[in-house]
């Protein structure tokens, strides 16, 4: 364990279960220079592009859901 970082055991989540999340805080953590990644004070601006990407698959999979169903609707099914 690191001293200052905290993580819950995650929760109760809606939609999409196939990952797990869970709160990670940070509180007076030092971290060395040679452990950094990217460019110092971008952590930010890279956690939301990744998250912005992701956002492309899920849209994909509610696309092919909703096509799914249109199918079936339009031959009959349920």
């Amino acid at each position: 364990m690191v001293r200052g970082v905290v993580h819950s055991l995650g929760g109760v989540q809606l939609g999409i279960r196939a990952s797990s999340t869970c709160t990670v805080m940070l509180d007076n953590v030092t971290v060395p220079n040679e452990n950094i990644l990217g460019e110092f004070g971008q952590g930010y601006k890279y956690a939301i592009n990744i998250l912005n990407e992701g956002r492309i698959g899920i849209g994909a999979q509610m696309l092919g859901l909703a096509q799914v169903r249109a199918d079936g609707t339009a031959n009959g099914g349920c």
